[in-house]
């Protein structure tokens, strides 16, 4: 589903409603009548599409898991990101472009970021024409980030546009792609191609953690492959989910 634009309001009600509250706990907790409470819950609902409470609780509960006070820090909603990755014949390299466009959904958003898994060297990198600093270098991670020159309200929209060379570690090849989207998401398209390659075959992998899954019989998921490319498509892709194409055997 959409992150739906909630009022700060109504932002502190849906962390109670995730959490099982009643409406005169949540009345007695704010200090607000009950009939106040239940005016909010309907304003809600209606922005949850949802008939009820019990109805919306899976979505309420992954907004406030994402955008909560105590979840997971985000502010935005893409409702599309686009990756094209283009994989070089001799597979040292690999020039990315991540184009997204989505809202801001809570909060003042002051900059963009980009986090990667540092396992592979990243040069030429711009996002949205400027390049980063990077403020997070660790042995496994690296992060950059971008001030934004004019920072961006709850509700406007947002378009990022991203581009880097990948360089694998010295003697190795690139053999496969990997794209995690780290933010909630309504689609996700990824297009693959190894360049310089005729007859190959190229699978894709899903993996949530360490776990494979299997996603075959999942109607969320779309792939194909044309010649040295490959193409994903993915609805409501989830956060923690990696999706890798790879070249088979």
């Amino acid at each position: 589903m959409r992150a739906p634009i909630l009022t700060k309001r109504e932002f502190q009600i849906i962390e109670y409603l995730a959490a099982g509250i009643t409406r005169d706990e949540i009345a007695r907790d704010i200090k607000v009548s009950p009939e106040t409470v239940k005016l909010h819950t309907k304003n809600i609902l209606r922005k949850f599409d949802s008939a009820s409470v019990r109805d919306g609780a899976a979505d309420i509960q992954a907004i406030v898991r994402a955008y909560g006070k105590n979840g997971l820090g985000h502010q935005i909603f893409n409702t599309s990101v686009i990756v094209t990755a283009v994989i070089d014949p001799d597979k040292k390299r690999a020039q990315w472009e991540i184009k997204s466009q989505g809202y801001v959904v809570c909060g003042v958003v002051k900059d963009l970021t980009l986090a990667t898994i540092k396992h592979n060297h990243l040069t030429n990198l711009l996002m949205n024409g400027v390049v980063p600093e990077i403020v997070t270098n660790s042995s496994s991670l690296a992060e950059y980030r971008v001030v934004l020159d004019c920072p961006l309200d709850q509700g406007k929209p947002i378009d990022r546009f991203t581009n880097f060379t990948e360089w694998p570690p010295k003697e190795a090849a690139i053999q496969e792609i990997s794209y995690m989207t780290g933010t909630p998401c309504s689609q996700l398209s990824l297009d693959v191609q190894f360049l310089g390659e005729e007859d190959i075959t190229l699978g894709l992998k899903v993996f949530v953690g360490l776990k494979s899954q299997d996603f075959k019989n999942n109607p969320d998921i779309s792939f194909s492959q044309n010649g040295n490319r490959a193409g994903l498509t993915v609805k409501n892709p989830s956060m923690e989910t990696l999706y890798v194409v790879s070249m088979e055997p």
